[in-house]
């Protein structure tokens, strides 16, 4: 069967690949529909394996018969974006989607490409999971992600990411260990690199800033109707709702790390000084 896994950084674009592939033919893709929570509690690797494949053929036959799937969603479609792209008076911006199903209208035939999109949880278990899916990943610049982490009401934003860590106990054990929000942010931010760098090929890791770039045709290593998107992105690298300080105090943590950082391995420190730089012009 054509089922393929998304992952990526949290913030990275991962609902933008889902939402871009939901509108090619003969392919649906699915924003977070897993109670990921069950995840921890299975055997791995077959547990968890046969949970995913019960998923993936329960939300086929239903797709097929009626046109609907498990997926987040906001008023019944897969954002470009799940949270509030408006600064609040107070507080940080709130998520939008919600659990729920979705309806499908477009022909789908038999073997359709159906993806499942979770960016902790799937990451965590690409060891797992490599041998039986194919699994895409998602990067951005290091600079933006960690701001837009801070802008959010979510764990990364205090430099935790249960779903991983309830899969990976190191992981929780040094992030545990370790005493700032940022030095956290970090931490997580070198997990998922270092783990897309070791175990995914290179061309299964999508750079935000190619997918944009290429108004999302770099899709065409997950599908080739990809190769004939037709839309216009733009990049929210140097969003206004960041916050200055948080990117400065952020830029500065990117740059004192070690040129062997994973980071590093997709982008490089000029493309830090760079966003800096803009941020320092508005």
């Amino acid at each position: 069967m054509n089922n393929i896994l998304l992952t990526g950084l949290p913030r990275s674009g991962t609902t933008l690949m889902c939402n871009l592939l939901g509108e090619l033919p003969d392919t649906v893709a699915l924003h977070e529909p897993l109670e990921v929570a069950i995840l921890p509690t299975l055997e791995r690797p077959d547990g968890v394996i046969a949970h995913l494949d019960g998923f993936f053929c329960a939300n086929r036959k239903s797709l097929l018969e009626q046109g609907l799937a498990s997926s987040k969603h906001i008023d019944g479609k897969i954002p470009t974006n799940p949270f509030s792209e408006k600064q609040p008076l107070f507080g940080k911006r709130k998520e939008r989607s919600q659990p729920g199903v979705i309806r499908v209208n477009k022909p789908l035939g038999s073997d359709f490409l159906l993806a499942i999109k979770h960016p902790a949880a799937i990451t965590a278990l690409i060891e797992d999971l490599r041998e039986r899916y194919r699994i895409f990943a998602t990067v951005r610049n290091p600079l933006s992600v960690l701001c837009s982490w801070s802008s959010l009401p979510v764990p990364v934003s205090k430099g935790f990411a249960p779903a991983a860590e309830e899969l990976d106990l190191k992981l929780r054990t040094d992030l545990a260990a370790l005493p700032s929000v940022l030095d956290r942010q970090v931490h997580l931010l070198c997990w998922f690199f270092e783990r897309y760098i070791r175990l995914l090929p290179r061309e299964q890791v999508i750079r935000y800033e190619d997918l944009v770039q290429s108004d999302g045709r770099t899709l065409g290593v997950i599908t080739p109707y990809a190769n004939k998107l037709e839309c216009s992105l733009e990049s929210r690298n140097a969003n206004k709702l960041y916050d200055p300080a948080v990117k400065q105090r952020a830029g500065a943590a990117l740059l004192a790390l070690d040129d062997s950082a994973s980071c590093w391995k997709f982008y490089d420190k000029g493309d830090i000084e760079q966003l800096l730089a803009i941020s320092n012009q508005v």
